[in-house]
């Protein structure tokens, strides 16, 4: 029996929310959540979760869609006042402002070492074996980890800024690149960053090409310049020599100009490389690398349940975020990083894609499902997991981030497998992996994993394939 639809049996003021007044007024018009689906073209459940107030409503459709359905648009008043909830609600829900305290899959940079925290004894101990190797030839360290471990990171935002910060090495050329896939080219676009000049650069890859003490003379040359003892190369994702350049002349060409730098009795250059430890075995076939890298290396161990925790919480904290009580613990049980448990391979990048995601989808009051990525075949570490976020502001004015986070499918005991790009034909074949799709499989290979940084996410610089 259809209720009356001419006048409101309770008054307007009563209503504080978008969805009890949506609510009232499909009951009022006789109208199931099917029936109201049905003439607005949405679903059961966009309705159900739209008079819940956990989906935001479109003022568009409202006015064409949902006013005539309701039988209401010939009745301005109350009309204007489901509009005007609709309003208030957007303009409530809307993210806090604020710049992200988490950098998801991206590797954290240089500029982001105010937020790069947890590596802090990671970063002294590097620091050490620097000084260690400085005044003995070589001048070399080999940073090596698992993929996910964060070596890129913690050279960027943890290493590379103590060394500016601190003496003697303030005043230091410093130097990062990535090989790509014509590291030549990346070598000499990062030595004439400060004065770029595409000539200059095109004649240094030629030099680079053919004379292994192109390198040395450069560093020596830019250490020189600004009268500092040395001059620091950090050649980051290392891997990318094997996994993208397909040039065997260029591989040794390049490697050549790294160990004659570091082997360099008089020199001024110093050569660290970041090297994913699954890629250890092809450095062998470079006599001078492969000593180089057994008798001078640091090993990135995972990260503890402390460095973890100081990981989530110190960047929130610096940018006024406020963690809900228990959402740290629950972050870490569900990567199998809490106490007393062994930390899942890729822990690291999917802890902080998670993070990222949640940061993104904070909304005032409104739970929010994210983006479910697809399940993996068995036996391998794979995600499936749902965030759903609140956030509200304290007396403080501070923001809140209630994030309720659950990984479904993190397999324990999971067998490692090669990337994809170890393999340049394999590589060759692959479309980039694009966000929110984390994951990415090799050919034939049915086990995805978590790419993550911006080397993941590029196959060719110099082909314009960005991520």
């Amino acid at each position: 029996m259809d209720l009356p639809t001419t006048s409101m049996s309770i008054a307007l003021e009563h209503f504080t929310t978008f969805g009890d007044l949506l609510k009232y007024l499909r009951r009022r018009a006789g109208l199931t959540q099917r029936e109201l689906s049905i003439a607005v073209n949405y679903s059961d459940t966009q309705i159900s979760r739209l008079e819940q107030n956990e989906r935001m409503p479109d003022l568009a459709t409202l006015t064409a869609l949902f006013l005539p359905a309701l039988h209401i648009d010939d009745q301005p008043e109350v009309a204007e006042s489901l509009l005007e909830l609709a309003a208030t609600m957007r303009r409530e829900d809307a993210p806090a402002a604020g710049l992200p305290p988490y950098k998801g899959l991206q590797y954290f940079e240089e500029s982001d070492a105010e937020l790069f925290f947890g590596r802090e004894a990671l970063t002294d101990v590097l620091l050490e074996r620097l000084a260690e190797r400085l005044d003995s030839v070589p001048r070399f360290l080999a940073i090596i980890g698992a993929s996910g471990s964060g070596k890129s990171s913690v050279v960027r935002a943890g290493l590379v800024p103590a060394l500016r910060w601190k003496q003697p090495s303030s005043g230091w050329p410093i130097i990062i690149m990535t090989p790509t896939a014509h590291p030549l080219e990346a070598l000499a676009a990062s030595l004439f960053r400060e004065t770029p000049s595409s000539q200059s650069a095109r004649r240094f890859v030629d030099e680079l090409a053919h004379n292994r003490l192109a390198l040395t003379d450069s560093l020596n040359r830019m250490a020189r310049a600004v009268n500092a003892a040395h001059a620091i190369l950090f050649v980051d994702q290392f891997e990318e020599l094997f996994t993208l350049c397909r040039n065997e002349a260029e591989q040794t060409a390049f490697v050549d100009n790294l160990m004659t730098a570091a082997y360099q009795e008089d020199g001024s250059g110093m050569v660290s490389i970041a090297l994913r430890a699954d890629i250890y075995a092809q450095c062998a076939q470079f006599n001078l690398l492969r000593q180089a890298i057994s008798q001078h290396q640091e090993y990135i161990a995972p990260m503890s349940n402390e460095e973890l925790r100081r990981a989530i919480e110190e960047p929130a904290w610096r940018g006024h975020w406020e963690l809900e009580p228990g959402l740290v613990d629950t972050l870490l049980h569900d990567v199998g990083a809490d106490v007393g448990h062994t930390q899942e391979p890729g822990a690291l990048p999917l802890l902080s894609h998670s993070l990222f995601v949640t940061w993104q989808r904070r909304r005032l009051s409104t739970a929010v499902d994210a983006a479910q990525p697809p399940t993996a075949s068995a036996g391998c570490a794979c995600w499936a997991g749902r965030h759903r976020s609140t956030q509200s502001l304290n007396a403080t004015d501070s923001h809140s981030l209630k994030p309720w986070f659950s990984v479904n499918s993190l397999v324990r005991n999971a067998p490692q497998h090669p990337r994809y790009d170890q393999d340049p034909k394999c590589a060759e074949q692959q479309e980039p992996c694009y966000w929110p799709n984390p994951f990415r499989c090799g050919k034939g290979d049915t086990s995805p994993e978590l790419a993550h940084g911006h080397g993941d996410y590029r196959r060719d610089q110099h082909n314009d394939q960005d991520k």
